[in-house]
């Protein structure tokens, strides 16, 4: 540096990364003319590398606030500031502040498995309860319906079960272990409706995508409803049958109807897994059945083997998938009647989502030294979002950018 005025001049430049525990790092950084872009913003790179990812590696990586935490993560709040000061990076927040909030959003022991245990447990006599009541409603509506499937000649069984007497063998054609099948078939749809219903509704902090709470409380008419169009699907891919229409035509026709009564009946992502489950879980039941009870007497068989002979036709998967949403609003029917709850009428909001600004009671400004100011809580509108209500449409009330689309939407 004190060379002579001709040789290189070099200016230190101290920059300091500074971090709750440890020294400050004081590097040179040669400036002058042979000191080039790309060579400083690899220095930068290091200085990065070294300094800071080691701080960064040192606490628990969670996602922001708004979203729901993982199963065995805990979750550490601490905010990042910029210090003007020295020109660098600082963790605020003390650890008493820290455990205060976590108490607050007592996340550390959440857990989804948890919570849906938890939910289905607290009442083993509802879920009892439940269990009879779908198992018999499977077990007396599923030999019905597939009795149309008998008296068009889809089907035959090899000795089929005629209990109501051979004058009304086309009401009713059956065989002993029907029943119990069609019984457990309720079972297992109307138990993963509820399980699947929880997992992807709010409780209490999971990500929401069945956001219509009214879905999951089907009324009676909407269930009937739901029940009457299945019950018609499997009538009609019998007729069509009966009457000689082709594999493809039958499969288009029922599939249509299949499409649109789930998207009128159900529309949630639960229903959709289990009537998908359900679709390809019948054909598989059937194909084992049909094979295994070959020579034993009580066994069955359809006229038609199907495209690929393996004992069924493939329209018979769009049959099953609208299986799955007329027990699935029966199964939340039936629950919901069972525990008593029904969705109400938000009093505060009355399900229009936003209430009166309470900061400028619903004016949308406020009057200060005899002027109007308007109010930056609404942004002027005079309404905000109705937290009473965020539980029933699976909202997380933290979700701010969420919040916003809300309101966005809402008129004024």
């Amino acid at each position: 540096i004190h060379r002579k005025k001709s040789a290189m001049l070099v200016k230190r430049t101290t920059m300091s990364l500074r971090r709750e525990d440890g020294p400050k790092p004081t590097i040179l950084v040669p400036h002058g003319q042979y000191c080039q872009w790309p060579h400083l913003i690899l220095l930068c790179f290091a200085i990065t590398s070294v300094e800071v990812l080691p701080t960064a590696l040192s606490f628990t990586v969670l996602p922001p606030l708004y979203r729901s935490p993982h199963a065995g993560y805990s979750r550490h709040l601490r905010q990042v500031e910029v210090d003007g000061k020295h020109g660098g990076l600082r963790l605020s927040g003390s650890s008493d502040d820290i455990e205060q909030l976590e108490k607050i959003y007592d996340l550390r022991r959440f857990t989804k498995p948890d919570t849906v245990v938890s939910t289905v447990s607290s009442d083993s006599r509802r879920a009892a309860t439940f269990t009879v009541l779908i198992s018999a409603c499977g077990a007396i509506l599923g030999p019905f319906l597939d009795s149309y499937h008998s008296a068009f000649g889809v089907l035959q069984y090899d000795h089929p079960l005629l209990p109501l007497g051979d004058d009304l063998s086309g009401f009713l054609t059956t065989a002993t272990w029907v029943p119990p099948l069609f019984g457990l078939a309720g079972f297992i749809i109307g138990w993963l409706y509820l399980l699947l219903d929880l997992y992807f509704s709010d409780g209490g902090g999971w990500i929401s995508v069945n956001a219509d709470v009214n879905k999951l409380y089907p009324d009676v008419p909407k269930i009937l409803a739901g029940i009457s169009l299945f019950t018609f699907q499997y009538w009609l891919s019998g007729f069509l049958f009966l009457n000689g229409a082709d594999r493809l035509t039958i499969t288009a026709i029922i599939s249509v109807i299949a499409a649109g009564g789930f998207v009128t009946f159900d529309g949630t992502v639960a229903g959709l897994l289990v009537s998908l489950a359900t679709a390809i879980g019948g054909p598989l039941i059937e194909y084992g059945l049909i094979h295994t009870l070959v020579g034993t007497g009580e066994g069955y068989h359809y006229t038609d083997s199907g495209e690929f002979g393996w004992g069924f036709p493939l329209w018979i998967i769009p049959v099953y998938f609208l299986g799955g949403p007329a027990v699935g609003n029966l199964s939340r029917g039936i629950w919901n009647w069972i525990g008593g709850k029904n969705p109400s009428t938000c009093e505060v909001c009355n399900d229009t989502r936003a209430q009166n600004c309470p900061n400028c009671d619903g004016k949308g400004y406020y009057t200060t030294n005899n002027k109007s100011i308007s109010c930056k809580s609404c942004r002027g509108r005079g309404l905000v979002i109705c937290r009473t209500c965020f539980d029933r449409y699976g909202d997380d009330p933290y979700d701010i950018e969420n919040v916003r689309r809300i309101m966005s939407r809402l008129p004024d």
